[in-house]
């Protein structure tokens, strides 16, 4: 494929990827082939990974099936199971393997190619709609770069957590949101610890927008939170 094509088609969708690859030298070969039109960042393992996931917006997620101890598999499935809606593309050395969104290694450039030329224009719409703001009374969100702004004032920086948890909640405006469901999205498990937590995060929301007096986080006892504008 001429190189003109390829430039185009990696300039569509995917802009910022997470590769979480432990063996070095097919990340370097990935590498030297995204790097050109892709912001990629690197991690070696599924923990990292999953961090990584957590404090940053990715357009992408690139996994090696064949990361040791299940990595690959947890990860996946903590991603899925989030909040966000962000494609994750499996690469494996193993051509029997038939998993859904798999590449293989060797052939990783044709196709990847092959890919982006399926996915790509829909996942460009995707992430434009992701990237507006969301209004709730005379705050406004921007949950990619974290940035929560009242009227024409500097916007404040938001933690991941409290990111995910404000945006859901505009999306929910006026609808009950149960607790189990923002721990899931947003700590990913209910451990005991993550239960307490949410109303902390929810005293430091109902701090934050405290300049619109309209704005409202209603508890709903031992059920979830409404809010309202």
């Amino acid at each position: 494929m001429p190189q003109k094509n390829i430039k185009k088609n990696h300039n569509k969708g995917y802009k910022k990827i997470l590769l979480v690859e432990h063996e070095e030298n097919t990340r370097e070969r990935i590498l030297n082939f995204l790097n050109s039109f892709n912001q990629v960042e690197i991690a070696t393992n599924g923990i990292t990974g999953l961090e990584k996931f957590k404090t940053d917006y990715y357009d992408l997620i690139i996994i090696d099936k064949n990361l040791p101890y299940k990595d690959a598999e947890v990860l996946s499935d903590s991603i899925n199971n989030s909040f966000s809606n962000v494609p994750i593309l499996f690469i494996s050395n193993h051509p029997e393997d038939n998993s859904e969104n798999l590449i293989l290694i060797n052939n990783f450039e044709k196709e990847y190619e092959n890919y982006m030329i399926q996915y790509a224009p829909h996942r460009e719409s995707e992430i434009k709609q992701q990237k507006s703001l969301f209004s709730i009374g005379n705050y406004k969100l921007d949950p990619v770069n974290r940035n929560l702004w009242y009227n024409n004032e500097a916007p404040i920086k938001l933690s991941p957590k409290l990111n995910k948890l404000l945006r859901i909640l505009i999306e929910n405006k006026g609808q009950l949101v149960s607790k189990e469901y923002l721990i899931k999205k947003v700590w990913y498990n209910e451990e005991a610890s993550n239960l307490k937590s949410i109303g902390v995060y929810i005293t430091k929301l109902r701090k934050l927008l405290e300049k619109d007096q309209h704005i409202k986080i209603n508890n709903v006892y031992k059920t979830g939170f409404i809010l309202t504008d």
